[in-house]
């Protein structure tokens, strides 16, 4: 498909499921920065494509901290607006090998980017090596046990092989590919990331089906969805080299989630 770069934003990210997701994202943030008490958010939005969560990020006012964000990726096709951003700054990098300084952000965000690395252990640990000692780590990725994917498995309309090409598109004129490398089970996540910390807060965003044109229709409540949590269609992962700050953002999850 042929997109502006906002009616791409239109498409991909104005619908409730993303509006949900967002809230917990800033409000995950707005904790952390409470908790360790910093009158500035240092941010790194590793993968971020288009820009749009470094936007959000730079433009809520529900975060009423001092924003730095940094936004690497392997490609360039930023929203030119966000470019002009002051407190924005965009490395093309590759997000496994930054060249950044250890221990320099805040929060580290991977938002559907880890299914894409060529590297997952690499990106991972790099990621980690740029996250204060009180900072926290968002991840977040398809998971493979989605009902939409079981469903389509069990029709016998796709399977568990990748790569698989999701979709394509042309945005402001530069080609975009969305690769899925890989995608993994709770299971298989909480392993790969527990090789680089024991610190982990899973939380299940949300379970349901999601239909075109009408979007995500399930559970967003995170109390019911985790006796299902298996099939949410994202992991919502916190991590954290503090167990102090991740224990304090899980006592606290129900204001979080």
């Amino acid at each position: 498909m042929i997109y502006s770069m906002d009616d791409y934003y239109k498409i991909y990210y104005g619908n409730f499921f993303t509006k949900q997701f967002l809230s917990y994202i800033q409000d995950v943030v707005l904790l952390q920065n409470k908790l360790v008490g910093r009158p500035s958010v240092h941010v790194l939005d590793s993968g971020c494509g288009s820009g749009f969560y470094s936007s959000y990020i730079l433009n809520s006012p529900s975060i009423p901290a001092k924003k730095k964000v940094v936004g690497v990726d392997i490609q360039d096709w930023l929203d030119e607006k966000l470019r002009r951003h002051r407190e924005f700054e965009f490395f093309r990098r590759d997000g496994s090998n930054t060249g950044f300084k250890s221990s320099s952000f805040d929060i580290v965000l991977s938002l559907d980017v880890l299914e894409h690395t060529e590297d997952d252990s690499a990106y991972l640990r790099e990621c980690y090596r740029l996250l204060r000692e009180d900072g926290v780590f968002i991840l977040v990725t398809p998971n493979i046990n989605r009902v939409n994917a079981v469903l389509m498995r069990l029709l016998h309309l796709t399977d568990k092989k990748f790569p698989k090409l999701i979709q394509e598109d042309i945005v402001e004129g530069k080609k975009v590919s969305h690769v899925h490398l890989r995608e993994y089970s709770s299971k298989e996540l909480m392993s790969k990331l527990s090789i680089f910390t024991p610190n982990i807060l899973n939380i299940p965003f949300f379970v349901g089906l999601k239909f075109p044109k009408i979007g995500f229709v399930g559970s967003y409540n995170t109390h019911l969805n985790r006796f299902v949590k298996r099939y949410t269609d994202h992991h919502f992962v916190v991590c954290s080299k503090d167990p102090s700050v991740l224990s304090s953002l899980a006592v606290r999850a129900n204001k979080v989630v």
